[in-house]
């Protein structure tokens, strides 16, 4: 590059910076404190309320009423600021009287101290409770009676559960209480990731066609789930109840749950299906169905005394019966079909049909090997059993 060429690029980048800072202003900060630029929070907060306000719960805003420390009266968005303690037998601390009423906790707890109900709301629609913990009440931690009210992430250590009306939803909650069922939900509830521990009475009990998934029952006096007309449940676990884990009427559902260490795994009425879950260590039978319902692909094993017992028109298919105290599976009435199960090390009979009424049933290619007995079966049923090597396809294998 000549002397000329130089002068010229040196000239071109001064009269680039100078434009630049031109239009940029002077950058040498301003003498003194640097003034705050930043959002103004109280406006930010005016601007939140504005979208959906919310009212803090005190006595100034939600006075309370002959029978509540706090009444809520309109509908609308409320918390609380801190820690809720309240000792008064026969109170609700907090009594909810209109319907599209949200209560946040706000990570807080609520102290009873004997009080009656910590949330309570008889009739109100669309009540939600979320985010916070109870303890110390003397009757239920919330009883919300209206419909499509909604109970979150909360945890409940009370003498008393939770209730809710029908089409409501109980999610990620954690009840442990000492003398009462845990949660009661109405027709058509969801109830999804709840923990629940009880001492008294059955741990949850599901009305007309509600649903629980993916939750876990432990230490009830009596059934770890007890399913209304069409109930189902979906992923749960029932353990160390004292009661069947699983207690189904009619028309329920039971699928790709837990049974272990209860009074016995499942009692089931008509019309029910149990499939695809594991029944082991209860004290009695694994599962006992009545009528017209499906028991399949089941693991029952180390019950202690039937593995499977079916009264009348049942399927039970492709299950797996093993070491259970006394027989794999037994047939007490008529029309059941048995087919593809496996039944193992039972200490009584691997398959028995010998009760009066358990004739015209079919029972079709079974295998059962090192049970007390294989296979006792009277007459008037469908059962061919080979031992050894057979070509019937329909055979019943002896090992």
């Amino acid at each position: 590059m000549n002397t000329t060429h130089a002068a010229r690029a040196t000239s071109a980048i001064a009269i680039a910076a100078a434009s630049a800072a031109a239009q940029l202003g002077p950058i040498t900060p301003p003498a003194g404190p640097v003034a705050d630029t930043g959002p103004d929070l109280g406006q930010l907060q005016q601007e939140i309320e504005a979208v959906e306000p919310r009212v803090a719960i005190n006595a100034t805003n939600t006075p309370g009423d002959a029978d509540s420390f706090f009444r809520i009266s309109r509908p609308g968005s409320y918390y609380l600021t801190g820690k809720i303690s309240a000792s008064a037998a026969g109170f609700n601390i907090i009594e909810v009287a209109a319907g599209d009423v949200t209560i946040d906790l706000n990570g807080n707890q609520i102290l009873g101290f004997q009080s009656e109900t910590a949330v309570f709301a008889a009739a109100a629609d669309s009540v939600v409770v979320k985010n916070g913990t109870i303890r110390l009440i003397q009757g239920r931690a919330i009883s919300l009676g209206g419909e499509n009210c909604v109970v979150s992430d909360v945890r409940a250590y009370t003498t008393g559960g939770i209730t809710v009306g029908d089409n409501g939803v109980v999610r990620r909650t954690a009840v442990n209480v000492s003398s009462s069922t845990v949660i009661v939900a109405g027709r058509d509830v969801m109830l999804r990731d709840c923990s629940i521990r009880s001492t008294v009475g059955a741990g949850v009990v599901l009305g007309e066609t509600a649903i629980a998934r993916d939750c876990t029952v432990r230490g009830a006096t009596g059934s770890g789930f007890l399913l209304g007309l069409g109930a189902q449940a979906v992923g749960c676990i029932a353990a160390n109840n004292s009661g069947p884990g699983f207690q189904a009427f009619t028309d329920n559902l039971i699928d790709g749950c837990t049974s272990r260490d209860n009074g016995s795994g499942a009692l089931a009425g008509s019309g029910v299906t149990i499939r695809r879950s594991l029944f082991v260590a209860n004290n009695s039978h694994g599962i006992n169905i009545d009528a017209g319902g499906q028991v399949h692909s089941n693991v029952v094993r180390s019950n202690g005394s039937d593995g499977i017992i079916a009264r009348a028109s049942n399927l039970v298919a492709d299950n797996t019966c093993d070491a259970n105290g006394q027989h794999g599976i037994v047939l007490l009435g008529q029309a059941n079909r048995v087919e593809r199960n496996n039944l193992t090390a039972n200490q009584g009979t691997g398959l028995r049909a010998t009760a009066a009424a358990a004739t015209d049933n079919a029972i079709v290619r079974n295998s059962a090997r090192a049970n007390g007995t294989n296979y006792s079966v009277i007459g008037n049923n469908f059962a061919l059993v080979v031992v050894g090597p057979t070509q019937f396809a329909d055979a019943n294998i002896d090992q």
